[in-house]
């Protein structure tokens, strides 16, 4: 949840920019997109890592034999909520 959450806040920005398509799921194209606009972007490895999390943690089939809730800890939770948090607070 706090990819997505990152997601479309980014998405939100590129729009208030006046972009009309904004298309893709990872916050770390989109913080590509966002830099054009303000440099205070450039912490793109923070949305690369919540990427990570994207696929595996949403879909059944993200990993063989086991559901995200076999695969994540509440510590892993914690570190991408706050990776979130961080990315906001540039």
């Amino acid at each position: 949840m706090a990819q997505q959450a990152g997601k479309k806040a980014l998405k939100a920005y590129c729009y208030l920019q006046g972009e009309r398509a904004v298309l893709g799921h990872l916050q770390l194209e989109l913080l590509r997109k966002c830099v054009k606009y303000d440099k205070g972007f450039k912490v793109l490895e923070r949305g690369k890592k919540l990427d990570k999390y994207y696929i595996i943690s949403r879909c059944p089939n993200g990993l063989l034999g086991l559901v995200p809730s076999e695969y994540f800890d509440q510590d892993e939770a914690k570190e991408a909520i706050g990776l979130q948090r961080r990315l906001f607070k540039r």
